[in-house]
């Protein structure tokens, strides 16, 4: 679980061994397109399912729901999966 604190996972929940959901700031390459652009599921096999802009409460994802490079997402995933998703950022928190 080291290598989950040092990257952009700001609350981490594992359900089991491989699952888990995670609270973070988006990677560089999902900012400023919709969910349905960047294809998470397929493209890094994770779930963007909710998502809080600045000063707004969490909503649900939908495929139209476009990310901002200062929202935070809560996304699922195999935590594998996770972490490369998170590492793709490139930022510090």
């Amino acid at each position: 679980m080291a290598h989950l604190v040092a990257n952009q996972m700001m609350d981490f929940i594992k359900f089991d061994d491989n699952f888990a959901i995670a609270r973070m700031l988006p990677p560089r390459d999902v900012v400023g397109r919709t969910i349905d652009q960047c294809r998470p599921r397929s493209r890094h096999k994770v779930n963007i399912v909710g998502i809080k802009p600045p000063g707004q409460p969490f909503h649900y994802a939908e495929p139209d729901t476009s990310i901002g490079a200062e929202d935070v997402i809560i996304v699922s995933g195999h935590v594998r999966d996770l972490e490369r998703f998170a590492d793709h950022s490139g930022r510090k928190r």
